[in-house]
């Protein structure tokens, strides 16, 4: 009988092909994505993984199978239950000193997994999501974008620690934002928004009494929401003003927020999310935007897509993060680094719908 497996489980033992290969270590918070993955398997109750091929397509190899579930997939998901320490640097009655220790020692955790991991490291936002509580979660989530970029772009192993302090740290003037207004469950008024937007100073107020944060984190906190055409707030500052960090927290911030789920939206695919970036692409440094992105997939495993042809197909292998391999209801796989065919769209009945007007 197979093993059955949600998200949020953690494994008791560790999950190995019938030759021996491990999928994923034991005491694995399993994401959706791996849940996702988990599926192609028939796993006994001694976590031997035996594989479903699919109509028409030889079994996979072993080589094949483990590379699904490489070691970054365990460490990414360890590195996003750090949600659990965020949650003490927003309680109320955390001092500066103490919030100071726990983003420190939460930073140097999530660095540390960072740099070990293989390579430059494409990230599928879903594998991150460990918790549905949008403040901690999204601060986690931004340290975790935050650092993964500045390793992809080669940043030193200082300079990972402090953007990772900046990620975690990011939204910590919200502390001081009434709850009435932060946990409010419908769109915020324009007065609110105004109380709202004064966390990134009342954030840099608290930094101000962090002895061992440096200044140019603390200059992040401050200027998370600036923007590179002069648009953003607090200060609507010079792009010339704008620090390192403070250009890819802004991006990642903003990519996060896009594509969570708040009670007063649905959460947007990293494609849509991708798309109203782009649309502002002015508000943004163009060169981190490009990395950033480079680096994001945007098609999780099992996702249903639309090729260019109208057909519809199942993303197997998105490796490659824009030009994934694909496979159809017949077990064909199309890879489509080799062909004329491109994703048009994640499957929806609104996707067909645009998809069938422009071909009518």
């Amino acid at each position: 009988m197979s093993m059955i497996f949600k998200p949020g489980d953690i494994l008791s033992k560790d999950i190995r092909t019938d030759k021996g290969i491990l999928l994923i270590p034991h005491g694995t918070r399993l994401t959706v994505d791996m849940v996702s993955k988990l599926k192609k398997f028939s796993i006994n109750e001694m976590g031997i993984a035996s594989e479903r091929p699919p109509v028409g397509l030889n079994p996979i190899s072993d080589h094949n199978i483990s590379a699904q579930f490489t070691n970054n997939d365990a460490k990414l998901t360890k590195i996003a239950e750090k949600v659990e320490s965020v949650k003490q640097i927003f309680a109320d009655n955390m001092n500066p000193k103490e919030i100071e220790t726990i983003a420190y020692d939460t930073a140097s955790d999530i660095v540390e997994e960072i740099v070990e991991l293989d390579g430059e490291t494409n990230i599928c936002i879903n594998d991150l999501r460990t918790s549905d509580e949008y403040t901690y979660q999204h601060s986690v989530d931004v340290s975790i974008l935050a650092t993964m970029l500045g390793k992809n772009i080669g940043l030193p192993k200082k300079y990972l620690s402090e953007l990772a302090q900046a990620g975690l740290l990011h939204d910590i003037g919200k502390q001081r934002i009434p709850k009435e207004i932060l946990n409010k469950p419908t769109r915020l008024t324009d007065d609110e928004i105004v109380i709202m937007r004064t966390h990134s100073i009342l954030g840099y107020e608290i930094a101000t009494k962090m002895q061992h944060i440096s200044n140019d984190v603390k200059r992040a906190i401050l200027q998370h929401h600036e923007k590179i055409d002069g648009s953003g707030y607090p200060y609507a500052v010079d792009p010339s003003e704008l620090g390192l960090y403070e250009r890819i927290i802004s991006i990642a911030d903003i990519y996060d927020a896009l594509t969570h789920k708040r009670c007063y939206k649905p959460p947007l695919t990293s494609v849509e999310a991708f798309g109203i970036m782009t649309d502002e692409l002015s508000a943004f440094d163009r060169n981190i935007f490009v990395e950033f992105f480079k680096h994001i997939t945007f098609y999780p495993l099992n996702s249903k897509v639309i090729l260019t042809d109208g057909s519809v197909w199942t993303i197997v292998d998105n490796k490659n993060a824009r030009l994934p391999k694909v496979m159809d209801e017949y077990g064909r796989v199309l890879d489509l680094t080799t062909s004329n065919l491109k994703v048009y769209g994640v499957y929806s009945d609104a996707m067909m719908a645009k998809w069938q007007s422009f071909h009518a």
